[in-house]
């Protein structure tokens, strides 16, 4: 179990934490900001919040797929599994003694990681499940609910769908004496209004068109995904915080439009608003666009309601917003998707040839660069099964010959198509001598598979030794190869 958390964590930190983190630090800067343009449009904080919102999934989404700006971290020098299952040990440097078992310890970081990640899904599986009780109370409340055959309210329906430019078509029901105004539906929205407002005319109209607002701007479509999102990222206190600000904002900028449009006079309107928020029993869904916002004070929202009444948006404008939070989304979901590391690379590629022998490096990874291709050669890694070893092994060709052996499989990478990774494992017996080279780890080039095998084969190596004399061992070697393009 710890394993599997330990691994959980590995992959998570750099596809979902990091972008995460990014995100968090991004959208909190850009909260605080909005918190202070008093001036701005309510529909403007709705829209920009909206898109620091779905920032976050687009960002974790995009990060396989979006090259990383982090470097890569080093080579891992814990132990791979032979062949027969055995652990192989890293190559280290002369003089240290490698354990008998070729274990390694558990890293507690990335094992309470991997436990806070499957805590995370757990968490968002509730939460989903919360959302998909609100729709299955939407959906039953839509089937139970009285159609309003009173003429004279539909009749004022189609003529204020007609003025809010709504061409969509929609149902008129009766709600429950206890409940706010409210709309849902994607394909058919239904507007809900409780017969107290039905029969009062100049209420009516304010309700009316409010929720025709909503349909307009498909209000309830991105309130479903607002909800998608913060319950599945439920653990992240910012998602819930720009969550109840988006629906303030919806709400206040529904108002602003229905006063600047000159539908409503503000006094009836600021009494309707009062009348709605007086607490009710109905359980409003949060799903649902309603007139009554509960996250929103009545005196905020008269507030906002008298400081953009007069202010009508253009098309120009209204586009320039929405073209401005699609921006806003893709630089952070792009800044967030790049936190991850950049893929490891084995070697820097230039031109000219730079060389390194592999007695000099303390480090498993043994780099050689000719202008034709980068290559990184693994340093073979031995352990004794049963005793620490004293001496590992060792390449006995000088520098030149070894050297040119590697490079005799790269003279032109590209023609002869040796691309990938290729691991050969082998046992070296008492006296040095390689036997049964194979293949336990391919990129799938079979070329390069069979070039790097022969490379083995070639090889001379000193036998590993313990207290007791020479021993034999298994090994393992590694050859990745980037031809440059």
């Amino acid at each position: 179990m710890v394993d599997f958390l330990e691994g959980l964590g590995s992959v998570s930190v750099w596809a979902f934490w990091a972008p995460v983190l990014v995100w968090t630090g991004l959208a909190g800067v850009a909260v605080l900001v909005l918190a202070r343009m008093r001036g701005l449009h309510p529909i403007a904080g709705y829209r920009l919040r909206q898109a620091l919102l779905l920032a976050l999934p687009v960002g974790v989404l995009a990060a396989p797929w979006v090259p990383g700006l982090l470097p890569a971290g080093p080579a891992s020098v814990g132990p791979v599994p032979s062949v027969n299952g055995a652990a192989m040990a890293p190559s280290v440097a002369d003089g240290v003694a490698l354990a008998a078992d070729g274990g390694r310890g558990v890293d507690i970081a990335m094992a309470l990681l991997g436990a806070a990640t499957v805590a995370i899904v757990l968490l968002a599986i509730w939460r989903l499940a919360i959302l998909a009780t609100d729709l299955r109370q939407l959906r039953r409340l839509r089937q139970v609910a009285v159609r309003v055959d009173d003429a004279a309210p539909r009749r004022q329906l189609r003529k204020l769908a007609e003025q809010t430019g709504v061409r969509r078509p929609m149902e008129l029901l009766e709600g429950p004496p206890d409940s706010a105004p409210m709309t849902f539906g994607a394909w058919r929205p239904v507007i809900m209004i409780p017969r107290s407002v039905l029969g009062s005319p100049d209420s009516l109209d304010g309700v009316l068109v409010h929720e025709l607002v909503h349909i307009r701007r498909a209000d309830y479509t991105w309130a479903l995904l607002d909800c998608l999102v913060s319950a599945a990222l439920a653990f992240h206190p910012l998602v819930w915080f720009l969550r109840r600000g988006i629906e303030r904002c919806r709400e206040t900028s529904c108002d602003a439009e229905v006063l600047a449009r000159g539908f409503v006079r503000p006094k009836p309107y600021a009494e309707l608003l009062a009348h709605t928020h007086t607490p009710t029993q109905f359980p409003m869904p949060a799903v649902a666009a309603s007139l009554s916002a509960p996250s929103l004070k009545l005196k905020e929202r008269l507030e906002i309601m008298k400081n953009f009444a007069d202010q009508s948006l253009t098309s120009r404008q209204h586009v320039g917003i929405v073209l401005g939070a699609g921006l806003v989304c893709v630089v952070v979901a792009v800044a967030g998707a790049c936190a991850t590391r950049t893929e490891e690379k084995h070697g820097e590629c230039g031109g000219g040839a730079y060389e390194e022998s592999l007695e000099t490096r303390p480090l498993p990874w043994k780099a050689i660069l000719a202008s034709e291709a980068c290559i990184n050669i693994a340093g073979p890694s031995a352990v004794d099964l049963e005793t620490p070893l004293t001496v590992r092994p060792q390449v006995l060709e000088e520098r030149g010959d070894y050297v040119s052996a590697v490079r005799s499989i790269i003279v032109d990478p590209l023609r002869a198509k040796l691309d990938g990774m290729t691991t050969i494992a082998f046992d070296l017996d008492a006296g040095g001598t390689i036997l049964d080279p194979r293949v336990v780890r391919s990129s799938g080039n079979e070329a390069m598979d069979d070039a790097i095998r022969a490379l083995v084969a070639t090889l001379d190596l000193t036998p590993a030794e313990t207290a007791s004399g020479p021993v034999a061992v298994k090994m393992e070697f590694a050859v990745a190869l980037s031809p440059t393009r």
